[in-house]
């Protein structure tokens, strides 16, 4: 069964095509007449959909709001180079290594968020390592 990701409204269309020839099944809110919805809603098309949910909202990382949702997970993207191509080798990146536990069961109420965010390297103040932080639930 392939992995299925919901791609909030303030992702790039762009990442459609990297999922889906990565084997992956993705659905972009606003391609399938939901943008605008509200957070709530969003969580509560991925549960039913057993969707994971790939997201730039902070409001996201709020694990109180997540918990009470059966999701798959959420993936959170907080990188400053946010053009389009960082975020896909990201998010590709993201996807080689994770690729076995996103398609892990979870028993009701569990699930994983990953939250992707870049930081300053030691002694480069110019250079940036974009960074996956796991949070287990």
């Amino acid at each position: 069964m392939s992995i299925k990701f919901l791609l909030d409204e303030n992702t790039p269309y762009a990442l459609i095509d990297l999922l889906e020839s990565g084997g992956f099944t993705a659905m972009h809110l606003k391609k399938i007449g939901k943008g605008g919805i509200r957070n709530g809603e969003v969580y509560e098309f991925a549960e039913k959909n057993k969707m994971w949910t790939i997201t730039r909202d902070a409001d996201f990382q709020n694990i109180q709001k997540f918990s009470n949702h059966q999701v798959a997970g959420i993936i959170l993207i907080k990188l400053t180079l946010s053009k389009t191509g960082s975020l896909l080798k990201t998010i590709k990146r993201f996807l080689d290594k994770y690729n076995d536990k996103l398609s892990e069961k979870f028993s009701p109420g569990k699930g994983f968020r990953y939250k992707l965010h870049d930081k300053m390297l030691p002694g480069k103040p110019d250079i940036r390592n974009t960074c996956i932080k796991e949070v287990f639930l």
